[in-house]
């Protein structure tokens, strides 16, 4: 089975800072989304599907919650450039 690229939105663009994205791929394997790589290999990252719920919304859930509090805490600080003057 062929992996389907997904992507959402971590942090939204502002004046100073693009946003940042996640992206991944997953598969659909019977009743379960699992998250991959590009060549369809799983990354550990699996969820039971619910009756009628969109796979690629299960794809993005899993990969928001891949996102570690911890290393939002080490990320650069996007400074405004301002005038030294």
């Amino acid at each position: 089975m062929k992996p389907e690229y997904v992507w959402t939105q971590i942090s939204p663009p502002d004046d100073w800072h693009p946003g940042t994205i996640e992206e991944g791929w997953y598969v659909v394997r019977g009743d379960s989304v699992t998250l991959t790589d590009r060549d369809g290999r799983p990354i550990g990252h699996s969820r039971k599907l619910e009756p009628g719920e969109d796979p690629k919304r299960v794809a993005v859930a899993l990969l928001r919650a891949r996102q570690d509090p911890q290393d939002a805490f080490w990320r650069p600080i996007a400074y405004p450039r301002r005038p030294l003057v």
